[in-house]
């Protein structure tokens, strides 16, 4: 592991990149001295570490795309994915469909839309740092202007940027099909990780916090 640099100010939200042999570890956030504040560190490790490995298809991988999601239902919602940086914006999540579809509402003249238009693919980012989980889906996104869609999916707190209600022209409905992705789960919570990464920190030894990881492939 490498040694930490440095962090500019007391309560900066960091990231740190430990190693690049693998990028398939999750994020961990923990407590540095009072003069750094919080930080956000990712620990790339590689696969000798004893995270279990567990990768879900069809069923398996539906259900735990609902049982995430439903932990934070907001994610960023990434476009253009030939341009470098991907452009990401947060989007609440209407539903999880039985299917593991994912719906969204969206205004027909966003720049969400507008990309979408040109290039269907999308990436979603799911993080729920309170219960240690994190999710990477990726699929194809298609537009909709259909009615029942509107109403079944309709919430009054899109009232801040849809002034019209479900008859609004701007609205539209979003669907994604997700085609693949990654996750993270640490099965003993983020308490139990937080204490076994600062012994490992300390100690020098290997990160063990039992959590389970794999690809999902609805």
């Amino acid at each position: 592991m490498r040694v930490l640099p440095k962090f500019a100010a007391a309560n900066q939200l960091c990231t740190v990149f430990v190693s690049a042999q693998d990028l398939s570890s999750p994020p961990i956030q923990f407590k540095l001295p009072e003069r750094c504040g919080t930080a956000v560190v990712f620990f790339y490790m590689n696969h000798a570490s004893d995270q279990h490995k567990e990768d879900l298809a069809h069923g398996p991988a539906i259900e735990k795309i609902r049982e995430l999601v439903s932990s934070t239902s907001v994610c960023l919602f990434g476009t253009a994915p030939g341009h470098f940086p991907l452009t990401v914006r947060p989007m609440g999540v209407r539903d999880v469909d039985v299917a593991g579809n994912l719906w969204f509402l969206s205004g027909r003249s966003s720049l969400k839309n507008a990309h979408i238009a040109r290039e269907p693919r999308v990436q979603l980012f799911f993080t729920d740092v309170g219960d240690s989980e994190y999710l990477s889906l990726e699929g194809f996104a298609s537009i909709s202007d259909n009615r029942a869609l509107k109403e079944k999916y309709w919430t009054p707190l899109a009232k801040a940027w849809v002034d019209g209600g479900v008859d609004d022209p701007d609205l539209t409905v979003i669907k994604v099909i997700v085609t693949g992705g990654y996750y993270w789960d640490t099965e003993h919570g983020k308490a139990i990780s937080l204490l076994k990464t600062a012994a490992a920190a300390v100690t020098g030894g290997k990160i063990s916090d039992g959590g389970i990881e794999g690809s999902i492939l609805p």
